[in-house]
């Protein structure tokens, strides 16, 4: 059977996925009918998000940058893994915006200005901040790697 482009599997094997996300749909709306719809939808919406838009996206973004370190490798370019340098600070950006997307965003009213008296607009730029020293961090490890492997 033909694999669907962009996808990787037959039609067959997508229709199969989309059942199992209506029943499971339906399965939670039946056991949480006292909860809101919303709740109910957010599981399925958040694996269907999870499986068909970001880990379709960041599996291409890893293989072009694997792809390019293997081009510089056999140029002589490069000698020391440098892809890890990358993926640890995304990773751990990517899950602090994912728990705490919805302030950072400003999605929800936020009450955390009477406990700590910090107001919502500094989430984003505490983010960002976090984001930039795990960078920086990142990029300073693989820095001092590479020299102490050039002065061995």
């Amino acid at each position: 059977m033909k694999k669907i482009p962009g996808y990787g599997r037959s039609p067959i094997h997508l229709l199969g996925v989309l059942f199992c996300y209506s029943l499971v749909t339906y399965a939670a709306v039946k056991l949480f009918s006292n909860v809101s719809l919303w709740i109910a939808l957010a599981f399925p919406a958040g694996i269907a998000l999870h499986d068909f838009i970001l880990f379709p996206a960041y599996r291409k973004a890893n293989h072009f940058l694997t792809d390019y370190q293997v081009k510089r490798e056999k140029q002589g370019k490069t000698s020391r893994r440098w892809i890890n340098h990358i993926r640890v600070p995304v990773v751990l950006s990517f899950l602090l915006l994912l728990c705490y997307f919805p302030i950072i965003l400003r999605l929800v009213a936020d009450q955390r200005p009477k406990n700590t008296g910090l107001s919502q607009d500094s989430y984003l730029y505490r983010w960002l901040i976090v984001t930039a020293v795990l960078a920086a961090g990142s990029a300073l490890a693989y820095f001092l790697r590479e020299r102490r492997s050039r002065q061995h």
